[in-house]
């Protein structure tokens, strides 16, 4: 038994290339220190492997039924698994199951912030700019606000890495957990945002809202950025006219006017 602190890498398929017979490495934590413990594979199959363990019989507290350990393959390939039994005879013995797989946590991409009052840095403002939409967007918004189910149709105003000025006939739930679907870029799958509402205001017969996305998978941040930087060469500047008509007073400008 030696302490040990291999370079590992996860191995994709449960005990593949293992055989009765092989030398096999177990590391497993012991008092935070990683322990290596050497045996010798005495029966390989699909969802279980016996192991004799090199190890004295006054140790074998170290290897509990219901632990978990991990297997070392040759080259740095690491798996995880879980004793299921052991033996104690004149040797130490253990049967391992593979350990179920888990997904990945997603990378997540936090959300443009900043105080009120707070001048924002440059990269900041490329982050958070809107674009603006010449045409009404067709989009929906869904979720769950208590113990009902919402879907609404929407349009979008204006799109940004942090939110979006979504227009809906009624007012959307500031409890709510929402979530926000629209068109993404080409070959992009449609985006799914989940935000909550930061502000809305009633206005006749349809409400404004501004949505603040919550953190994003990496995935889905990076295709709403591709998506805003499509939008952004492809939506004619608004060119400054000699003499512009001044909205009335009251009025709310919701699309941004053709060029």
């Amino acid at each position: 038994m030696v302490e040990a602190t291999p370079k590992l890498w996860s191995y994709p398929v449960a005990f593949a290339g293992l055989r009765a017979g092989q030398p096999l490495s177990l590391l497993l934590t012991e008092s935070d220190q990683d322990v290596m413990l050497s045996g010798q594979i005495t029966r390989a199959e699909t969802a279980l492997i016996a192991v004799e363990l090199q190890l004295p019989v006054a140790q074998a507290d170290l290897v509990p039924a219901g632990a978990d350990v991990g297997i070392v393959h040759p080259f740095g390939y690491y798996e995880r698994a879980s004793i299921a039994a052991r033996e104690i005879g004149e040797t130490v013995s253990i049967t391992l199951n593979p350990a179920p797989l888990t997904e990945p946590e997603p990378r997540m991409r936090p959300v443009p912030a900043h105080k009120p009052g707070e001048r924002l840095s440059g990269s900041q403002r490329r982050a958070s700019r809107r674009v603006a939409l010449t045409a009404p967007w067709p989009a929906f918004v869904s979720g769950i606000a208590g113990k009902t189910a919402l879907r609404v149709r929407v349009h979008i105003c204006d799109l940004s890495a942090g939110g979006a000025k979504v227009v809906s006939r009624r007012l959307l739930p500031e409890d709510g957990d929402l979530v926000l679907h629209l068109a993404a870029a080409e070959g992009d799958a449609a985006l799914n945002l989940p935000f909550r509402v930061a502000w809305q205001s009633a206005l006749e017969t349809r409400a404004v809202c501004g949505a603040e996305f919550l953190p994003l998978p990496e995935a889905v941040g990076d295709a709403l950025e591709r998506l805003i930087f499509g939008l952004r060469w492809h939506t004619p500047a608004t060119a400054k006219p000699a003499s512009k008509a001044l909205p009335q007073a009251g009025a709310t400008v919701l699309f941004a006017p053709s060029s």
